[in-house]
């Protein structure tokens, strides 16, 4: 009995210290700064609105794989500094077409984890961009929608696909490797 009792001790007092060097581990993550790139620059706050009426039904289809991957130029990788990023717009775009090539698989084919981080990364992304227009409440597809290509204002996508182009020309013409980059955006 006061074997068991040592034992039952022993082992609340590990589980208890695993605890606490889990949520020490969780807070110096949390804590520590993050690394940006070198070269960062807040490009999106001079970046420019557009409007957009988007004609979601006839384009992007579940089957133009071909169309999808001509969002993301090349990889969709820049060079900032020494070190390789992707931007977020492309990495959600990348996901949007993983998802959509997974949809197009017979189920037993599909790769789901890569199917399952793309999702948890466009909620995380959508949440944090929180766009905040008004959409109609009915899709297209449904008897009088109240609007059938509905209006939005977003931050204009194009100077990021010219830096993009502007970067991975200058990445190849110097062979790929060396030099200091920059996202001149």
């Amino acid at each position: 009995m006061l074997a068991s009792r040592v034992l039952e001790n022993a082992l609340l007092v590990a589980l208890t210290l695993l605890l606490v060097l889990n949520a020490a581990s969780k807070a110096a993550i949390w804590a520590r700064p993050r690394r940006k790139p070198a070269g960062d620059v807040p490009w999106h706050s001079t970046q420019q609105e557009v409007v957009v009426e988007w004609d979601s039904w006839t384009r992007y289809t579940l089957h133009s794989a071909a169309e999808w991957a001509a969002l993301v130029p090349g990889d969709g990788v820049v060079h900032v500094g020494p070190h390789a990023h992707t931007p977020t717009m492309f990495h959600q775009l990348r996901c949007l077409d993983a998802v959509r090539a997974a949809l197009a698989l017979p189920r037993a084919a599909r790769d789901s984890a890569r199917a399952r981080h793309c999702m948890n990364y466009l909620r995380a992304t959508s949440a944090c961009h929180a766009a905040t227009d008004f959409e109609p409440n009915q899709y297209v597809h449904e008897v009088n929608p109240v609007h059938p290509h509905p209006v939005h204002r977003c931050l204009d996508w194009r100077p990021l696909y010219e830096e993009t182009r502007r970067n991975q020309e200058e990445y190849a013409r110097r062979g790929g490797g060396g030099g200091n980059w920059t996202l001149g955006l």
